[in-house]
């Protein structure tokens, strides 16, 4: 017995779902056993599947040995990918417009109330939040509002309940910031997904979806996530929404 190289033999197809992160997942069967002239059912064994050439736009992923009805054997080869992949020439790196991803990520976070943007202006006087400096540099708000010169706290049905610092025993807040995703496959690495990384913008490339942006939020380009299987590379740009007040320019490039 004798075993057969070369290209995959005829398959059926056999399943198509749905696998992880956006990919398909397709399971194709070929004959165990080849005739010399390549049909099944002959003496001479195809080898393990992974060393077949792959279907353009998939990638091996596992194989098993199969016996049909008639008592044949065949192998059931699983392979996920995109599927093929475009010649190239368009702003997505190649890939088909259809298969690119571009997906926002939201994230809930706590953060320090000496992050919020408007923190300074509650500690500053004059204020009616009478924040108290301690000797390690933080600031203590009172339980009552302090009114100074014109300065009123804010009305409420009830005397007591307006006079009630907000402030008060808040040392934190919550806020949301998130991640915009532009993903898609190609056969060539562009190098120039990686200019800009770690810089400030006003917006992200390729927004097909609006994203409401208040209190000075911005955006920061975060290092792509790369990936090869095959001859097919999957690439995923990233952008991380800031916070209120945006990302801080001390710390990261500008534009």
């Amino acid at each position: 017995m004798s075993t057969v190289m070369g290209s995959l033999p005829e398959y059926q197809i056999v399943g198509v779902d749905q696998a992880a992160h956006g990919l398909a997942r397709l399971t194709i069967r070929i004959p165990m056993f080849l005739s010399a002239g390549g049909s099944g059912n002959g003496s001479n064994q195809y080898p393990v599947p992974q060393a077949a050439p792959a279907i353009e736009g998939y990638g091996f992923t596992g194989a098993k040995g199969v016996q049909d009805s008639s008592g044949l054997w065949n192998w059931e080869i699983m392979m996920e990918g995109v599927g093929p992949i475009g010649s190239g020439g368009g702003t997505d790196g190649g890939t088909s417009p259809d298969q690119t991803i571009y997906s926002f990520e939201p994230a809930e976070v706590d953060l320090p109330i000496t992050s919020h943007p408007k923190y300074l202006s509650w500690v500053t006087p004059p204020s009616i939040y009478g924040a108290k400096k301690n000797g390690d540099d933080t600031y203590t708000f009172p339980a009552q509002l302090l009114g100074t010169g014109n300065a009123k706290p804010p009305s409420d049905n009830s005397t007591a309940a307006s006079n009630a610092n907000p402030l008060y025993g808040i040392d934190s807040y919550e806020s949301f910031q998130g991640t915009y995703s532009i993903s898609y496959t190609t056969r060539v690495l562009d190098p120039a997904i990686y200019s800009g990384v770690e810089q400030i913008m006003a917006a992200p490339p390729r927004l097909p979806f609006p994203i409401p942006l208040e209190e000075g939020r911005n955006w920061l380009k975060r290092m792509p996530k790369v990936s090869m299987r095959g001859s097919a590379i999957s690439i995923s740009e990233r952008y991380l929404l800031s916070g209120r007040g945006g990302h801080n320019p001390v710390v990261y490039k500008t534009a």
